[in-house]
């Protein structure tokens, strides 16, 4: 095929090529821009976030709560209805009607590049074939589950789910073998635990990005919620003429499930064509689109990457969406922003209780980065009075990693929270690691009382008065209420 010429018009501005949490957020700005906007998904919009992700699991994980106080077994399908029902308030703002009110045009189809310039949309209404040209794309097509290849057998089993397809299950399994125990693991053994399942998590470590306060925290809570934890990998299944997985672990231990749900990572989703027209050297060993620090493609400038098909990116949806807003920024705009700032990025698992990290939140992390007098302070959740109230002290704590231990001024570069409401605080962290506020600072700002962000201000108020009381001026300031001559009798 004879590439097509540059074209001396083009019929968009901007074409981005998957809409979930990166590809709306880009589309969303662009439109308010003015600019000319064409976005295209092989399926309906929102992508996993929406579909299969964030939306389900968390209506999930509430939902589950609610059983856990009834005590008894739940009705899978009812629960699952009233998942999809949340997905599809969620779903309104977002579909092809709510996109045209932004000047957005949708098109529901497959993506091949022609070349840097063109794509062709296969409509997945009636497969006819659409040319489209456009001055500027960005790549946001996501990524998909990993399958765990290295269980031996496991081809075979029928009933194995992945985050994806669960939401496909009506019948409640009694019992339920999660294959990872990184934060979906975590998440998904939690809440079927709650509706009434027999779960085993099968991993070699529990949340191995959190700290080990956090994981051995957590840890409990799943234990208390009558879930096993193995401390393994899974080697080889085997399915029974009933349906009975049967599964051994590397070190020898086995277990047994009705059904089994693996979530052992993702990897990065690319459209048809496009490693054709970028070249190999700007895909990654992991499948993944590699961009610089701007999200653009070194070879085709007028390409971008943004969220999870991006190579080694932190999958999040927070992030997608920030990276589709940067790289829209930097295609639309002049100048360039770095879109790349995995420092700064917050996460958060949303088992009960949740955890929650921003920045170099160790110590380790905060050495390795040059920060070589920093130290870890903690507020446990005995001194949050909130947590008192409702009886959440032994599983809620929060820690801060400072730069400059000594120093009044101590800058915080990192911070952990865990707790019924981690989530939460992690919001008001992020916003303190990014400002790069200090102690000091925070400390000055008023917290409301009783609340888990209270214990905030408390910790930072206490360090801040340490400090200042170890300087030479406040010594001076202060020697008078130690003189003899006050002491009271």
């Amino acid at each position: 095929m004879a590439p097509h010429p540059v074209p001396h018009h083009y019929e968009f501005d901007l074409a981005v090529i998957g809409a979930g949490s990166a590809g709306l957020s880009a589309a969303g700005f662009a439109a308010q821009m003015g600019a000319s906007v064409l976005l295209v998904d092989k399926k309906e919009p929102g992508g996993d976030c929406t579909w299969s992700g964030c939306v389900p699991s968390k209506a999930l994980v509430h939902l589950a709560s609610e059983q856990a106080v009834l005590g008894k077994s739940a009705d899978l399908k009812r629960i699952q209805e009233s998942v999809q029902a949340t997905i599809r308030r969620v779903y309104q703002h977002e579909d092809p009607a709510a996109l045209e009110e932004k000047g957005i045009e949708f098109a529901q189809g497959e993506v091949e590049f022609l070349d840097k310039y063109h794509i062709n949309v296969r409509s997945a209404e009636d497969g006819k074939n659409r040319n489209v040209s456009s001055r500027n794309f960005l790549v946001a097509t996501g990524a998909k589950p990993v399958y765990p290849e290295s269980i031996t057998g496991f081809d075979a089993i029928d009933n194995k789910y992945n985050y994806e397809t669960i939401w496909e299950l009506t019948k409640l399994p009694q019992r339920l073998i999660v294959v990872g125990s990184g934060p979906v693991g975590c998440e998904l053994a939690q809440a079927f635990a709650r509706l009434g399942s027999q779960v085993t998590l099968v991993g070699s470590t529990l949340l191995p990005r959190e700290t080990k306060r956090a994981r051995e925290t957590v840890l409990k809570a799943l234990e208390k919620d009558g879930i096993s934890f193995l401390h393994s990998r899974p080697a080889a299944a085997t399915q029974n003429a009933g349906g009975v997985v049967n599964m051994v672990m590397s070190d020898g231990t086995k277990a047994a499930g009705d059904a089994v749900l693996y979530a052992v990572g993702r990897a990065p989703v690319l459209p048809a064509g496009l490693a054709k027209v970028v070249g190999a050297g700007s895909i990654a060993e992991d499948g993944g689109l590699i961009c610089s620090d701007t999200l653009a493609v070194k070879s085709c400038p007028n390409i971008y990457g943004a969220g999870d098909c991006v190579e080694e990116n932190l999958q999040f949806t927070h992030y997608a969406g920030y990276q589709g807003f940067q790289a829209v920024r930097n295609a639309l705009l002049p100048f360039s922003s770095e879109a790349k700032i995995p420092a700064s990025v917050p996460r958060v698992t949303f088992t009960d209780p949740e955890v929650g990290a921003i920045g170099l939140n160790t110590l380790v992390d905060a050495q390795h980065h040059g920060f070589k007098s920093a130290v870890v302070l903690r507020w446990s959740g005995a001194h949050t009075d909130r947590a008192v109230c409702q009886g959440a002290e032994d599983v809620t704590f929060v820690e801060l990693v400072v730069a400059n231990a000594t120093s009044p001024h101590a800058k915080i570069i990192g911070a952990n929270a865990v707790g019924p409401s981690a989530g939460e605080l992690i919001c008001e962290l992020s916003l303190i690691v990014s400002c790069g506020l200090t102690l000091s600072q925070v400390s000055h700002a008023i917290h409301p009382y009783p609340t888990y962000g209270f214990a905030i201000q408390q910790l930072c108020a206490e360090e801040t008065t340490t400090r200042l009381l170890k300087t030479n001026t406040l010594r001076l300031l202060t020697a008078k209420y130690k003189s003899p001559c006050c002491t009271i009798s």
